[in-house]
């Protein structure tokens, strides 16, 4: 990193007013599949590391179509249906895609889809899709 911005501190008062307590988990995907890791329907089953508990933020992002176009539908009876995306801030960097979040305080669990390092600001965006447990 050759440049980060030294002022984050100062701006973390929003940071810390939207954290809330996760727990996250790793895919594991470092051994030699065998039959144990399929379900009778021959799916893979996924091997998850130990829980990490953070203090971070997730937050949802609406935004309109003036400033991200795809982000309404037309309904077939009329009308639009907007979209949003779930996103997990951290500090963290390294967590890989298929990597599973689960929000304490919503009981709702998520997904890493994909994300995007902010390296000036130190901080790492995942987007999130809502899984079942």
């Amino acid at each position: 990193m050759a440049f980060q911005f030294k002022n984050f501190n100062n701006f973390r008062w929003m940071f810390d007013r939207l954290k809330q307590d996760i727990e996250v988990t790793v895919p594991v995907s470092d051994h030699k599949p065998t039959a144990k890791d399929f379900d009778s329907t021959g799916t893979p089953k996924k091997q998850f590391s130990d829980v990490q508990k953070l203090c971070e933020p997730i937050v949802k992002s609406t935004t309109n179509t003036w400033t991200s176009p795809g982000t309404e539908f037309l309904a077939e009876g009329g009308g639009t249906v907007e979209v949003a995306q779930m996103q997990w801030v951290s500090l963290h960097p390294d967590f890989p895609r298929g990597t599973r979040v689960h929000v304490i305080a919503s009981n709702h669990d998520y997904e890493v889809e994909s994300f995007t390092p902010d390296e000036v600001a130190g901080l790492t965006t995942y987007y999130l899709k809502a899984v079942t447990k």
